[in-house]
Order: C-alpha cells, then structure tokens, then sequence
C-alpha cells in the first residue's frame, strides 16, 4: 500500500505549488478584468477627462468656424507640433520638418480670407494619465456652402498644468 504524504511533514507535492501558481494567476487575471477595470477600460478617459477632451474639441471647431487663430492656437502645445494633411505617402526624405506645416494650416484656414465652418463625428478617445489620442471624422466646407471637404484626422494630446494641448495632428480626406 502507497502511503501519501502527511501535509504536516515539511514535504509538499509537486501538484500543490502548481494549484498555488494557477490560483494566483487567476487572481492577477480577474483583478485585471474585473468589472471596474476590463481590458476595453484600461484607455477609457474619466468623465471629467472625456469633459475636457471634449471641450478642447469643441474650441477647435469653432474657432475655426469663428476665424479665431488664437483661440484656435491656444489649444496647441506649440506652433511647430507635427500638424500636416498626409494625402499621399511620404517620400522617403521626410523629417520632423517636412510634418510641421500647421503655418499652412494657419495660411489655408485663418489668412485666407475666407470663412470656414467644421465639424466632427465619430470620435474615438483613449487616455491614460497626461497622455490622449483622439480620432475623429471631420467634415470642412466654405461658411456657407455644403460639407464636401470629409476625411479623418488624428491628434495626440497631453496634460500641461491641468490643460489638455494638441501635441500632433495629422489628417487626410476620404476620397470622393
């Protein structure tokens, strides 16, 4: 007759620390996935962060309708953040510099003379403390014409002393 173990012997079975590791692995993995915290979460902004973020966006597109450049350009970290319509790929002699045209931006929108209007939907935002990304749809026309200018752009924001700034855009149009 085999005789098992006593538990009380200072031997244990190879099986008990494999049943110690899964039982923790199971706990690292449910803790992970719980319901206040689920893989989909994890880059979910608070409300009060999704509030902000929506705000910035929402300064955005009118000042922009509005003509306003420096409401406009206070949402930006700096006037020389990467900003660029990419409408084709890039050559292989692109560079930071090639990438930080929002001077054409500002030349085509705010020195034109002509008044813009903007709006935004199918907008996607992940955040995970000072850092956010935002992907949007974007529809631009003349003030008073049709939207026929549609396509998508992405902006990548950080936290600078409690305020959420561009960092980067890049966008492009949907073909007609």
């Amino acid at each position: 007759m085999t005789r098992l173990a006593n538990p009380s012997s200072g031997r244990s079975r190879p099986w008990r620390k494999a049943l110690l590791c899964a039982v923790v692995l199971v706990a690292f993995h449910s803790s992970r996935t719980s319901a206040f915290m689920t893989p989909e979460s994890w880059n979910s902004p608070s409300a009060a962060e999704q509030k902000a973020i929506d705000a910035l966006l929402e300064t955005y597109t009118s000042s922009v309708s509005d003509g306003d450049s420096q409401r406009f350009e206070s949402q930006l970290l700096d006037l020389k953040i990467p900003f660029a319509g990419v409408w084709n790929d890039l050559p292989a002699s692109a560079n930071l510099a090639t990438i930080q045209d929002y001077a054409g931006f500002r030349k085509a929108i705010f020195e034109s003379g002509k008044k813009f209007k903007q709006r935004f939907s199918n907008i996607k935002i992940e955040q995970v403390g000072s850092v956010a990304q935002v992907s949007l749809d974007y529809e631009t026309a003349l003030k008073e014409a049709s939207y026929e200018g549609k396509g998508w752009k992405v902006m990548h924001l950080v936290k600078v002393d409690d305020r959420w700034k561009i960092a980067s855009e890049f966008f492009t149009r949907y073909s007609r």
